[in-house]
């Protein structure tokens, strides 16, 4: 990638950008390039005394002869006057500085933009609803809720962890395909998926206390303490005020640069977003403040852990339980669920 590519997606001013590219960077001159460039002239620099007594060009070990392209040194007499070449040594050094600062913005950059990989590790292996689609898996106080979809078997429940049995249960009205769940101040919200209503209810009785309208497709849905963070199938994280459903505000969720669509199931886990992308084995994990992928947990050995049908579907339904640090996961139609840990790997 060229240099001022790579200085526009860091976030340089565009008028800095423009500036490199007129004045120090030819064309396509990649980091790579940078990097050399800056190490060849920032070698100890010896000013010899001629450079002041006479008019010869400056002894700068490591320097190419074309390391400052462009540049015409001149030889001028001792006559008093400021030396020319002392005016090209400032300028290169003013370069020189410059390229260093580029450097150094480029090499944060990258670092910040660093995706660590994870794989996950089978703690243990519990029983799972095999009828469950799941669709949204949190814990509260210790207990474990799951919502479950399709038109006709749309569930809320609240589950026995060792069992998998439903200790509790609502069942939506055959219109109504239910999404992500989670609780807040005291009050459950439940999405659904096409139908444009999030429903509120008590999380005590799961009976119904109120219901908002949703213009988005509802997908995942989880909670940062502060605000309702939901999922639409799309890229984007949506930050909805629990009191209205307003959307206070919006961020794109990005992988080296590129967007990442069909977000799902999320839960909230110290700090980060973790989230299901349908259709793939790997969990994001993304950084809130900005919707930058930090970390991919691979996830595709757990469907080998149990033998599948033909209804066995995606992996999905991530739950972080804050009293104990534990996570668990499951997929929809999936016979188990999986406590895990997680260790760093090459990609």
């Amino acid at each position: 990638m060229p240099v001022y590519m790579a200085l526009q997606r860091a976030g340089l001013h565009p008028d800095h950008v423009a500036i490199a590219r007129r004045e120090l960077l030819p064309p396509f001159f990649t980091l790579t390039s940078l990097r050399r460039r800056l190490f060849s002239v920032a070698t100890p620099m010896s000013l010899h005394p001629s450079v002041l007594s006479t008019g010869r060009r400056p002894v700068l070990p490591g320097l190419s002869s074309n390391a400052f392209q462009h540049q015409r040194w001149h030889d001028s007499p001792r006559d008093g006057k400021i030396n020319n070449n002392l005016i090209y040594l400032c300028a290169g050094m003013k370069k020189l500085a410059l390229l260093t600062s580029l450097v150094l913005l480029l090499l944060a950059s990258c670092k910040s933009g660093q995706v660590t990989y994870y794989t996950c590790n089978v703690e243990q292996t519990l029983p799972h609803d095999v009828s469950s689609y799941t669709q949204g898996l949190f814990f509260h106080e210790g207990q474990l809720y799951e919502s479950t979809g399709q038109y006709g078997e749309s569930t809320m429940r609240r589950v026995d962890l060792s069992s998998g049995n439903a200790l509790q249960r609502i069942d939506f009205d055959p219109a109504y395909f239910a999404e992500g769940s989670c609780i807040l101040n005291g009050k459950l919200y439940i999405l659904t998926w096409m139908e444009g209503v999030c429903f509120v209810c008590d999380p005590a009785t799961f009976e119904e206390v109120g219901r908002f309208n949703n213009r988005h497709q509802g997908w995942g849905l989880t909670t940062d303490g502060t605000d309702l963070i939901m999922s639409d199938g799309s890229s984007k994280l949506f930050y909805m005020d629990p009191e209205t459903f307003a959307e206070k505000k919006s961020v794109t969720v990005t992988l080296n640069g590129h967007q990442v669509p069909y977000l799902n199931e999320l839960e909230y886990i110290k700090g980060k977003i973790w989230a299901n992308v349908y259709g793939k084995d790997q969990i994001v994990i993304i950084e809130p403040k900005n919707g930058v992928v930090e970390g991919l947990l691979d996830c595709r050995w757990l469907r080998t852990s149990f033998k599948a049908t033909s209804k066995t579907d995606v992996l999905n339904g991530i739950a972080y339980n804050p009293e104990t640090k534990e996570i668990y996961l499951t997929g929809k139609y999936w016979p188990s669920m999986f406590r895990i840990t997680y260790t760093e790997t090459k990609k």
